[in-house]
């Protein structure tokens, strides 16, 4: 029954969320995605919203939501979110009792739980493109850093930083 909230940053310019789960038995937990309100996006809101998808596998799940994304009239965009993880107590049972004739498994499923994998892709409208070029191949050549910052196709209004280390 324990939850567990795994924060991510989401900027204006970002237009697609993907959390995706990995583990052995995904039909144990619950899965969502938390607004920044507070709001819960999950598998009954991808059933009523079209910009959101859920897809639950075996041992994979994803939830994919278009930004911003409409939860009770209110668009939810940028921000600090969670991805949601909970153990659904009925359905860990079942998980315990097809253990039962693996001992270790069943051990440690008692001790820990279900082990999972969760990484969260957030997609954006920034674009950096940059280049570098040398005068030469010989040692104390001049290199130049070229860098160009856009968003949603036209160069950036706002404020940014470039910064390059280079080795030998």
């Amino acid at each position: 029954g324990q939850t567990v909230r795994i924060p991510f940053e989401v900027a204006e310019s970002d237009i697609e969320i993907t959390g995706v789960v990995l583990a052995l038995a995904t039909f144990v937990l619950d899965f969502a995605l938390e607004t920044p309100d507070g709001d819960l996006i999950g598998e009954a809101f991808a059933a009523s919203d079209p910009s959101v998808a859920f897809r639950r596998a075996q041992q994979t799940m994803h939830l994919r939501a278009s930004l911003p994304v409409l939860v009770g009239g209110r668009p939810a965009h940028q921000g600090r979110w969670h991805l949601v993880l909970k153990v659904n107590r009925k359905h860990f049972r079942k998980y315990l009792s097809a253990l039962a004739d693996m001992p270790n498994a069943l051990e440690g499923a008692l001790a820990h739980g279900v082990k999972y994998s969760a990484n969260v892709y957030v997609y954006s409208n920034l674009r950096l493109a940059s280049r570098v070029s040398q005068t030469s191949m010989e040692p104390g050549a001049t290199l130049t850093l070229r860098a160009v910052l856009t968003e949603y196709g036209v160069p950036f209004a706002g404020t940014a930083h470039v910064r390059a280390d280079l080795t030998w």
